[in-house]
């Protein structure tokens, strides 16, 4: 349903200028302990979520009638994304995502100066070396009794990018080691988040 029908009436929406752009990433595997497909809008502006919540009246989570009949939205959070690098490829249907929700145990400009000086190092190493294209963190803004505060979605170069994953992240820490951020934040970094579980992705595009 989502790989026709559904994305195409996201497309639609895009067009008709609801929202800026979408994602629509549909998991890998089945699993009872995560979810089965995420949709992200991106809006130029906050205000903008408006003509989405209008949509919501007959699509609840942007599904049809059709769509209601074989899944259950689970809920929406609104997020800001103060970190993101690299670029998209441009054929995604080449790219496998990860998604990490990630809960922060401390306050947030805490977990920012964290993330700032050792989390984000990493990352463009890890743009750098090729296996991850593009990333985004999400940081929910309305995050009391959410499912999660922060967000991870990690755009890699196929299953390829998904089998090196460990082996550049170990090198790229590495090349990390006289870092001032990375010796501060490496052995504490327990203190300031809790990992959830990885899910790996696949995007639905719209048909050319």
């Amino acid at each position: 349903h989502m790989d026709t029908k559904g994305v195409a009436q996201f497309e639609a929406w895009k067009k008709a200028g609801v929202m800026k752009d979408y994602l629509i990433l549909f998991s890998m595997f089945s699993s009872s302990r995560t979810y089965d497909m995420w949709v992200t809008l991106y809006f130029d502006r906050f205000a903008d979520i408006g003509k989405w919540a209008d949509v919501e009246k007959k699509f609840p989570g942007g599904l049809s009638a059709e769509g209601l009949k074989l899944a259950t939205p689970d809920g929406t959070v609104f997020t800001d994304v103060p970190w993101m690098g690299g670029s998209r490829k441009a054929d995604l249907a080449k790219s496998v995502f990860m998604i990490i929700p990630y809960r922060t145990l401390v306050p947030v400009s805490k977990y920012e100066e964290y993330t700032n000086a050792y989390v984000i190092p990493q990352l463009k190493g890890w743009v750098n070396s090729t296996v991850m294209p593009s990333y985004e963190i999400h940081q929910n803004i309305n995050p009391t009794n959410a499912p999660w505060d922060i967000l991870m979605v990690f755009e890699y170069d196929g299953l390829r990018g998904i089998a090196l994953r460990d082996t550049i992240k170990n090198d790229i820490r590495k090349d990390l080691l006289n870092d001032d951020g990375y010796k501060k934040y490496s052995p504490i970094k327990l203190n300031f988040r809790k990992e959830d579980e990885p899910t790996t992705y696949v995007p639905i595009l719209p048909k050319k």
